[in-house]
Formats: structure tokens, C-alpha cells, sequence
């Protein structure tokens, strides 16, 4: 199975396709320092996000606020212009996002047996999709869990859910991936 679009502007991998594409200098750089498992997981995330852009585009980890190395979200300018992207791995393949707006996306495994960390979950909601709400939210914000998760207020909006953090507001849609894995998008109302 190819690289699956799930909506538009978002891809998915399968750990099980093979079919990786050619990695830029700095994608192989970086995939040298890290460790089999945290290699394949980047670079299936790196393949889902190449299938979402043309091959011009300038693909490369941002720097890290805390460290300043460059080991963050992805940055890419495609034909001049800034788009921002998202990635995020899972038992079972990766999920890659890309919007003229910050963007974040999060997958987990649906039989997770890790205990997300504790925020509060609305009656009735799964806490695992309610999770993934917020953890794509913390990715689109750009800080990931250097923001307390608890500071995300997610409410009902239409057919998805409208998110605040900090005065920023965010669109956030349930992703459907397949019956093994809850994932979720969320992209900035403002550029």
C-alpha cells in the first residue's frame, strides 16, 4: 500500500510500505544519528510529507527553542513561499500534515496501553481521541508538551472541534486512519 491520503493536505504511511523516496542531504544526515526504530519511523514520516509536495520543495527540521539544534517541527518553503508542516509516528506507520496555516497532527495506536498524561476529558468522550485532539493542537502551536495539555479548551464546532490556547484558535477534525490507529489534525484559524 502506497502513501494514503486521509484528507486534504495530510498523508499516511504504513510501517509496512517499503517504497521510501530519495532523502535530501540533511534528511540523511539526520536519520544517520538516530536509532533503527526512531530512523524508520523518520523516515516514513519524511516519505508521507514528500508525497504531499513537489519535489522542489526545501524540507528541513526547524531549530529547537530549547537547544537550538535541528531536531523540531519540519520547515518547508515550496516555489518562495513558507508552508508549515506536521508529523507524527505511530506503531503501525506515520502521519504527515501540510498547510498554508501552523498545523499540527497527532496518530496513536488505538490499543495504546500507555495512560495519556492526565487533562480533563469531557463525559462520554474517549480519552485517547480526546487526546489526540489536544496533543494536535500542541503541535500546531508549535511548543508540543512544553505546554501543560490542560490549557487546551476543545469544544463541539460543526463537524469537528474548535480549540483555544493562549488566545490562538484552532479548526481540530478527527482523522480516519484505520480501525488500529485515532488520529487527529488541527490547524491555525490565523496565519
Amino acid at each position: 500500500m502506497p502513501v494514503r491520503l486521509v484528507a486534504p493536505g495530510v498523508a499516511w504511511l504504513a510501517a509496512s510500505d517499503a517504497a521510501l523516496p530519495a532523502l535530501s542531504s540533511a534528511d540523511a544526515e539526520r536519520a544517520a544519528t538516530l536509532t533503527a526504530p526512531r530512523r524508520a519511523r523518520f523516515l516514513r514520516g519524511r516519505a508521507a510529507l514528500r508525497a504531499l509536495l513537489d519535489e522542489r520543495a526545501v524540507v528541513e527540521p526547524a531549530r529547537c527553542p530549547d537547544c537550538s539544534a535541528r531536531h523540531g517541527a519540519p520547515e518547508v518553503r515550496a516555489d518562495g513561499a513558507r508552508l508549515f508542516a506536521s508529523t507524527s509516528h505511530a506503531d503501525g506507520g506515520s502521519l504527515a500534515a501540510v498547510s498554508r496555516r501552523r498545523v499540527g497532527v497527532d496518530v496513536e495506536t488505538a490499543s495504546a496501553l500507555r495512560v495519556p498524561p492526565p487533562i480533563p476529558v469531557p463525559p462520554g468522550e474517549d480519552p485517547l481521541r480526546h487526546w489526540t485532539r489536544v496533543e494536535a493542537v500542541l503541535k500546531a502551536d508549535g511548543r508540543g508538551l512544553r505546554v501543560d495539555p490542560a490549557a487546551v479548551a476543545l469544544a463541539p464546532a460543526g463537524d469537528g472541534w474548535r480549540a483555544e490556547l493562549e488566545g490562538a484558535v484552532y479548526d481540530v477534525r478527527d482523522l480516519a486512519i484505520d480501525a488500529a490507529h485515532v488520529a487527529a489534525i488541527a490547524v491555525s484559524q490565523s496565519s
